[in-house]
């Protein structure tokens, strides 16, 4: 398999502009580690978070079918949920609609704040 991927990449055109791309993600991740870290447990910190507010909301309704059971289980529709989508949105519970509501703002609101704090330039 290795030698098949190395020879369709010889064929693309040679492994040279490859090798550049990846030396240059390289230094993108090494200049940018400690904000790397920084995002990635913040992010998990607020997944978690709301996971556990879906949860807080759901678990009782016997029209999600045990889907909210657990903080982990709730953490997949709650991905769903900060991607603006909202699956099985009708057998919410009055309290899990306005529980999941803000949701999608709340990771508005932390990009904008990452933008706006000038982690991420578009210039």
């Amino acid at each position: 398999m290795h030698l098949r991927l190395h020879a369709g990449i010889r064929r693309a055109g040679g492994g040279c502009r490859y090798l550049e791309a990846f030396t240059i993600f390289d230094d993108i991740y090494r200049e940018n580690k400690k904000l790397l870290a920084n995002s990635g447990f913040v992010g998990a910190a607020v997944w978690v978070a709301l996971s556990a507010a879906n949860w807080a909301a759901e678990r009782g309704n016997p029209a999600m079918g045990g889907r909210f059971d657990t903080i982990a289980q709730s953490s997949y529709f709650t991905l769903c949920n900060l991607f603006g989508e909202f699956p099985l949105v009708n057998e919410r519970s009055a309290v899990g609609k306005v529980a999941a509501a803000p949701i999608p703002a709340t990771l508005l609101i932390l990009l904008g704040f990452v933008r706006r704090v000038g982690f991420w330039s578009c210039s």
